[in-house]
């Protein structure tokens, strides 16, 4: 039960891991046409952080996450 139990984390994971690129490819699209400092300013972010998470240097929080899915939403 417990093997079953980590190979769905496992499966979950990956789907997360590709939702989460997914979306940092379409902020860095986003960038790439208004601006860095312009994107993180909508988002109510720093910039620098914005830039991090966008090269994969940081992470992103699900803080930044919810802001930049709600971003994109509209």
């Amino acid at each position: 039960k417990i093997v079953l139990g980590l190979r769905l984390i496992a499966v979950e994971d990956e789907g997360n891991r590709r939702d989460v690129e997914t979306l940092l490819e379409q902020a860095r699209i986003v960038r790439d046409r208004i601006g860095l400092r312009k994107l993180a300013r909508a988002l109510g972010s720093d910039h620098s952080t914005v830039s991090q998470v966008l090269k994969g240097v940081r992470s992103l929080s699900p803080r930044l996450r919810e802001k930049i899915e709600r971003f994109l939403d509209r």
